[in-house]
C-alpha cells in the first residue's frame, strides 16, 4: 500500500512533443488522432517502468506512467523521489491490433499486456481519466490491492467534481475509490461524504 499527499504524474504522448505533468494530457488525448485507440495495462519487470517508458518513446507509442512524490529517509538526509503509482505497471494507448500488441510485447522489460484467454483487455477511458484527475489535484491518496466494494458515486463539488468511483469508508475517513479493473487495484482519494452523490 502506498500513501502520500504530494502527487504528480508523468506522461508521454507521441505527437512530436513530450508532455510533462503541467500539460493537459486529458485534453490532448481527446484529439482525433487518439479516438480509435484503446488503453491497455502493461506489466514490467521490477523497477523497469521508466526504462520501458523510454523504449516506448523511441517506438512512437503513447503511454501514461502515473508517479507519486514520496519522501524517503536516508541516514543523513530526507529526499523526495518519484515512484510509480502502480508498481510494475504503466498504460499504453494503442490500436487493438496484433501489430501494435507485438510492439509492446517485444519491448525489453515488458512481461505482458494484461488480458485473458481472448487477448489483451482494454481499459475504459473513464478509469484512466479519473486517475489523471486525482493526480492533477494533489489530493491525499493511497493505492490498495483488490477493488473496494461500495455504492457508485460522483463527486459533485470541489477539484474532483464529476469524477466517478465507489464510496469507501476506511479507518473513519471517507474515500472515493477509482478502480483500475484490469490491475485489480484501486486509487483512494479522500473526500467528504457531503461532496458526493449517487450516480
Amino acid at each position: 500500500m502506498q500513501t502520500n499527499s504530494a502527487v504528480s504524474s508523468l506522461a508521454q504522448v507521441n505527437i512530436g512533443r513530450v508532455c510533462h505533468a503541467k500539460d493537459p494530457l486529458e485534453k490532448l488525448l481527446e484529439n482525433a488522432v487518439y479516438s480509435d485507440l484503446k488503453w491497455y495495462a502493461v506489466r514490467t519487470y521490477s523497477c523497469r517502468e521508466r526504462v520501458v517508458a523510454q523504449s516506448f518513446v523511441s517506438k512512437g507509442i503513447c503511454y501514461y506512467l502515473p508517479l507519486l512524490s514520496e519522501k524517503r529517509r536516508w541516514s543523513d538526509r530526507i529526499k523526495t523521489i518519484q515512484v510509480p503509482l502502480f508498481k510494475n505497471y504503466l498504460f499504453v494507448k494503442i490500436a487493438p491490433a496484433e501489430e501494435d500488441y507485438w510492439k509492446i510485447i517485444s519491448t525489453r522489460g515488458v512481461t505482458r499486456i494484461l488480458g485473458d484467454e481472448r487477448g489483451p483487455t482494454a481499459i475504459a477511458d473513464k478509469e484512466i481519466k479519473a486517475v489523471m484527475r486525482i493526480l492533477a489535484n494533489s489530493v491525499k491518496l493511497k493505492v490498495v490491492c483488490g477493488f473496494q466494494s461500495g455504492q457508485p458515486v460522483r463527486v459533485k463539488t470541489g477539484p474532483l467534481r464529476g469524477t466517478e468511483g465507489c464510496f469507501v469508508r476506511m479507518k473513519g475517513r471517507d474515500h472515493l475509490a477509482v478502480n483500475i479493473s484490469i490491475l485489480g487495484q484501486s486509487v483512494l482519494a479522500e473526500v467528504n461524504y457531503c461532496d458526493v452523490e449517487p450516480c
